[in-house]
């Protein structure tokens, strides 16, 4: 009986081995990515991310035509709607800060039956409270940069909106295709 269990046992090690193996090697010739299946991209640094804004404002402008006044009016919207959405941002941190202590603080109470995150100073309203308040200021985010969108649009010709459009669509066909060694998106349920 030991015999049989040890063969099994060293069987098992080789044939895990020579998978491991072979995996390895389709990964060193390409056929598959290294690693997990499941391959992320990296995240960006700040210094990376603004590189990547800045590339692609040049690409919209040298495909848009953007001329210079166009391009005072437009930093004239984008400043004015970045003034209005900074304190909405700032608030709806704090609340979505305080649901997430409210949140830890019930958990640990449920399954552990301890108090938590005592001395974390809250405002008092609850749960249902906070996550009204903050649909609405996401609301009033979302309104802002609707507004924002729909002030610069006008400042755009009619070649330009047309040819913004298909640089959208090109974006959004891009943004679809799945990077190698992902898989690609499930299609939803019904």
């Amino acid at each position: 009986m030991k015999k049989i269990f040890l063969l099994s046992a060293v069987m098992a090690s080789i044939f895990l081995s020579t998978l491991n193996a072979s995996a390895a090697d389709n990964a060193q010739k390409g056929f598959m990515a290294p690693g997990s299946y499941h391959n992320m991209k990296k995240p960006m640094s700040e210094a990376d991310r603004k590189a990547e804004m800045e590339k692609r404002k040049a690409e919209l402008d040298r495909r848009l035509g953007v001329t210079e006044e166009q391009k005072a009016q437009l930093k004239t919207i984008h400043e004015k709607a970045k003034n209005e959405i900074a304190p909405k941002i700032k608030e709806l941190t704090e609340v979505e800060h305080e649901i997430s202590v409210l949140e830890k603080q019930s958990q640990n109470k449920e399954r552990y039956n301890i108090n938590t995150l005592q001395n974390v100073q809250l405002s008092g309203k609850s749960l249902e409270q906070l996550r009204s308040e903050q649909r609405s200021l996401k609301d009033e985010i979302h309104k802002i940069k609707k507004s924002q969108f729909e002030e610069s649009q006008k400042i755009f010709t009619e070649a330009q909106r047309k040819e913004l459009e298909k640089m959208r669509k090109e974006h959004e066909h891009q943004a679809r295709k799945p990077e190698f060694g992902q898989r690609p998106p499930m299609p939803p349920r019904y």
